[in-house]
């Protein structure tokens, strides 16, 4: 557990966070359940294009874009629901580039700890 690390932003959600580069060659299409990629120091499972292979756990979301070859962070934040979350994010895109998520699922760490890790997958794209 990460307890000894304080938070670097108390409401993930609300940061205006600069888009984050991620080269995953070959990885933009995945829908499979049992696909993950690496985002920092965590393994997430997706990039997903919907929420059905999402489920209802907290943990952590992270939006992506889609451009190219590249698919940009836009987004890392906790929730006690990642499939609502992802929901949410599907419905309220309003970008012309299509999004996808990733999830780590955490339901037993606490929020507050889910913070720290949002804090810091999102400093590891900040380098």
């Amino acid at each position: 557990m990460v307890n000894n690390v304080k938070p670097q932003c108390a409401d993930v959600t609300t940061r205006d966070l600069k888009m984050q580069t991620i080269s995953i060659p070959g990885q933009v299409g995945r829908l499979s359940e049992d696909e993950t990629v690496m985002m920092g120091f965590l393994e997430f499972r997706g990039p997903y294009a919907d929420s059905s292979n999402v489920f209802n756990k907290s943990g952590l979301l992270v939006v992506l874009t889609l451009s190219n070859d590249e698919i940009e962070m836009v987004n890392v934040y906790q929730t006690e629901d990642l499939q609502a979350s992802a929901e949410a994010e599907f419905v309220r895109t309003n970008s012309a580039l299509p999004i996808r998520v990733a999830v780590y699922e955490a339901p037993y760490l606490e929020l507050n700890e889910l913070d720290n890790l949002a804090a810091l997958t999102l400093a590891e794209f900040e380098n």
